[in-house]
C-alpha cells in the first residue's frame, strides 16, 4: 500500500480489509509498527490502518492523534482527513482542537485538509476559524474554506463566502458561487 494506495478500483485496500479480517491480532501489531515506521509513507498507511480497525477511534486515538505533530506534511494532512471522519468521534474535543490547530499548520495541504475535515463540525467557534481561512494565501485552503462555510447562518460566513466569489482563483470563486446560490454565468 505504500506503493499504490488506489490501485485499480481499490481493490488493493479491499484485499487488506479481508486480511483485518482473517487475522485481526497479527493486523493490528504490524498496523502498529507502521505508525512507529521511519518511512511517512508507511507510517500514513499505517494510520490508514489504525482508523478501519479502530472505526470509532475508541482504542487508538492516541497513535492519530500523536501523527498530528509529525515532521512530513503528507503524514499531518493525513491525520487531519481521519479525524473528521467517524473516526474523530473517539475523542471529540480532542479531535476539534487538532483540527483547529492543523488550520494554522506551516504545510499548505495540512491546513486544506484540516479546514475540509472541519466541514461538518457543529461547533460555533469552526466558523471563526473557516471565516479566518477563507483569507489564506495557499487557493486550496480558501476552496475548502467556501466549501465549509456551506449552511453556516452566521453572517460573518456570508461575507466571507462573497469575498470569495471574488477571488482571483476560478476554483475558489466557483466553489464559493455555488454555496452561495450564484448563477453560474455570474461566476
Amino acid at each position: 500500500m505504500v506503493s499504490d494506495r488506489n490501485d485499480d478500483g481499490d481493490t488493493l485496500q479491499l484485499d487488506v480489509l479481508d486480511l483485518f479480517d482473517a487475522w485481526p491480532e497479527t493486523s493490528l501489531r504490524l498496523v502498529l509498527d507502521c505508525v512507529a515506521a521511519d518511512d511517512a509513507m508507511t507510517r500514513s498507511v499505517g494510520l490508514w490502518g489504525v482508523s478501519i480497525i479502530d472505526f470509532g477511534g475508541t482504542k487508538y486515538f492516541g497513535p492519530i492523534a500523536a501523527a498530528a505533530s509529525d515532521p512530513e506534511p503528507r503524514v499531518r494532512a493525513d491525520v487531519m482527513s481521519t479525524l473528521g471522519t467517524i473516526f474523530g468521534t473517539g475523542d471529540p474535543s480532542r479531535a476539534l482542537a487538532i483540527l483547529i490547530a492543523g488550520t494554522v499548520d506551516a504545510a499548505p495541504e495540512v491546513r486544506s485538509a484540516a479546514v475540509a475535515a472541519l466541514q461538518s463540525s457543529p461547533d460555533d467557534m469552526v466558523t471563526d476559524v473557516l471565516v479566518a481561512r477563507a483569507d489564506d494565501v495557499d487557493p486550496r485552503v480558501r476552496y475548502w474554506a467556501a466549501w465549509s462555510l456551506a449552511r453556516r447562518p452566521v453572517c460573518e460566513a456570508r461575507a466571507a463566502l462573497e469575498r470569495l466569489a471574488t477571488d482571483e482563483n476560478a476554483d475558489v470563486r466557483d466553489a464559493a458561487g455555488k454555496v452561495l446560490g450564484l448563477p453560474t454565468s455570474s461566476l
